[in-house]
Formats: C-alpha cells, structure tokens, sequence
C-alpha cells in the first residue's frame, strides 16, 4: 500500500538543499524491517504524488510511463495471450508487432521511450493488433507455466505488469516537482476545494511525532484534523514523500 506523507521542518534552506538525508533522518524512527516493527519499508520523495501540492497529475504526464518490458509493448506477455480464427485454431500474426509499432511512433520501442498517455497508447496498440490480427480471437491460456491462473490474466487483460496497455508506469524517470519541497504558507489556503486535494494521508511533525489514519481516504475526520495541522504549521516547510507499508 502506496500513501502521501508530508514531513514538516522549520528550516526551509536545508529541506531544500539536503533533502534526502533530512527525509532520511525524519524516516528512520518508523522503520520496518527484521529488527523494527515500524510503519514503512520502502519510500521516496514525491514518487507517484510528484506535486501533488502544485494540482501537478503525474498519470497525465508521458514522462512518467514507459513502454512495457514484460511484454515489449505489445500488452500480451508472452505464452499468455493467444489469438484464434473461428474454429478455435491458433493464428500467426500477419506482421509484427515491433516494426508496425516503429512506423507509428516513430521509433523503436525497445528503447523504452514514447511521448503518449496510457489512453493514446492504448488505441495505437488496438490499430496495430488490426493489423496483426485481422480476423482472430484474443484469448488467454488457462494457467502460465509459473501458475499465473486464468483469472488472474484476464484480470489483467493479457500482462501484470502493465495491464494490457502495453505502456508501464514507472516514476522513477519522473523528475521531482519543484513543489515536493514547499513551505506550508505558499499552500492554496484561499481555495478550499485545491487544498482539499492536498491533504496527505500522514504527516510528521517538527517533533518527530507521527499523525495519520489509515482509513484517510474515507475518513473527514482525519482531513480535518490534517488540516489544523497544516494551518497551524504556515511557518513550517513541507517535504512530500510516497511511503510504502
């Protein structure tokens, strides 16, 4: 489980020019691992809620997809997707899928580079399987070979890693927000509605003290109390964190 932490400090200067060993420092009391029953145990700073306090949406920005190495950018992971004519006999395809692909992008997609969105991807990859698969049938194999079932393929529409899109997130190309390190006062606090899409799911005060609920994404209660927090705090600087449990 992925969730939103927002570590407040009152230096502004160092959270801006040493921000990992200051997130480090910040983390390290909540800590799971062999030796610790903490909270996390994994996290990086801004990673899938990059600006989330600028309205910044990352699922909207090419640079942080990726074409799909478990199946090549094709959304069908190799030996789990099949293509039938009529009478349920296996079809080749009429040409391949990497060079018609080149001829629409433009360039090679084994070099894990592309400037479209998940939605745009997605009907490229409908255009050329047209091509490959003039008349066939998409199906999945009953069980993978490593016991993947049926169910769970078709539940991830032929690959699991990029659920059939043929394009995967990957934020670790992203560049981090400038709004990843940002003091609490420069907040929208004039807009209720941009400032309730902030809100994180855990913050760690200047004492180390952490506040959250797990239950945020349905709970007021936690929104409010996030809230006072943050108002009472427009002196502090905030470093957002994807923090992983």
């Amino acid at each position: 489980m992925h969730f939103s932490l927002a570590i407040l400090t009152e230096d502004h200067e160092e959270a801006q020019n040493n921000t990992e060993s200051l997130t480090e420092r910040k983390m390290i009391p909540y800590i799971k691992n062999l030796y610790s029953d903490g909270i996390w145990d994994w996290y990086e700073i801004g990673g899938q809620y990059n600006g989330l306090f600028a309205n910044y949406d990352p699922m909207k920005d090419p640079a942080n997809f990726e074409i799909c190495p478990q199946c090549n950018g094709t959304g069908d992971h190799l030996g789990w997707v099949f293509y039938l004519d009529e009478n349920g006999h296996e079809i080749l395809p009429e040409v391949e899928f990497a060079p018609e692909m080149t001829k629409i992008l433009s360039r090679s997609i084994t070099k894990g580079e592309n400037e479209f969105l998940p939605d745009e991807y997605v009907e490229l990859v409908k255009i050329v399987r047209e091509k490959m698969y003039p008349v066939a049938i998409r199906t999945f194999i009953e069980k993978a070979p490593s016991g993947e079932s049926h169910a769970h393929i078709k539940a991830n529409d032929g690959c699991n890693s990029c659920s059939g899109t043929g394009l995967r997130r990957n934020f670790k190309r992203a560049k981090p927000h400038p709004s990843n390190v940002i003091k609490v006062s420069e907040l929208p606090w004039d807009d209720k509605e941009k400032i309730a899409k902030m809100i994180p799911a855990a913050i760690i005060e200047t004492s180390g003290a952490w506040r959250w609920d797990e239950d945020y994404r349905s709970n007021k209660v936690w929104k409010k109390v996030a809230l006072r927090i943050l108002e009472k705090n427009k002196d502090k600087t905030i470093i957002l964190v994807d923090v992983h449990m």
